[in-house]
């Protein structure tokens, strides 16, 4: 589907998008030549991490970045929140039980977050100038967007701090219930179903899927 939305910038025009694709595919041929599989899951959860935390950013600090797109864009955010929310312990699950240790982890979310926040710059920027909307008052609302008060770096940081504590699992928070309260019409106006809750009795109020003994160790 990343591929499908890159081909479709660049059939109208924006053609560097599809140059970035082949670097990212380029870095993927690479990892696998050069890094071990331990160093390739760290990265991996790394980036789950953030994936996940765009769910609470939506959530919380930013909802105006769903409420005032268009539908379509409405339902792809929507669905790609609650998927990346779904499955945002599976890749830790199994860091942990091959036995993958702190330092590694936390090398994996320094290089994942280098790499993520140098693309996701580079590319706005590139669209930006392709527009002719890269003079000052643009630029200047560009950096305000990341780094504002309400910028997307800043929104993110406390749950990439959460990541950095020797105990940390993904599933010590669980976004599920303060998304469905948040967007749960919008998903019922937009046919997405909501989360399935494993467990969950009549009467019973749901709790998160949780690994505990993976969360004990």
């Amino acid at each position: 589907m990343h591929d499908k939305w890159t081909k479709a910038l660049a059939a109208v025009g924006y053609q560097q998008m599809d140059t970035y694709t082949m670097l990212l595919h380029r870095f993927r041929t690479w990892a696998r030549s050069h890094l071990d599989k331990m160093t390739r899951l760290s990265i991996t959860i790394g980036a789950e991490q953030y994936t996940a935390s765009m769910t609470r950013l939506f959530a919380c600090d930013r909802p105006d970045l769903v409420f005032a797109s268009a539908p379509l864009f409405q339902k792809i955010f929507l669905y790609h929140t609650m998927e990346e929310l779904e499955h945002k312990s599976v890749c830790y699950d199994l860091y942990q039980k091959y036995h993958g240790g702190y330092l590694r982890r936390m090398l994996g979310m320094g290089f994942i977050s280098y790499y993520i926040w140098m693309n996701v710059l580079r590319r706005h920027r590139y669209l930006l100038r392709h527009d002719g909307m890269w003079d000052r008052p643009h630029r200047r609302e560009f950096w305000v967007f990341y780094l504002g008060k309400k910028g997307l770096m800043r929104a993110l940081l406390p749950r990439i701090l959460e990541y950095m504590r020797p105990s940390f699992h993904p599933w010590q928070s669980d976004e599920r219930t303060l998304f469905e309260d948040k967007f749960g019409t919008l998903s019922t106006e937009l046919g997405i179903p909501g989360f399935q809750y494993q467990g969950k009795q009549e009467g019973q109020a749901a709790e998160p899927v949780l690994n505990k003994e993976i969360l004990a160790t």
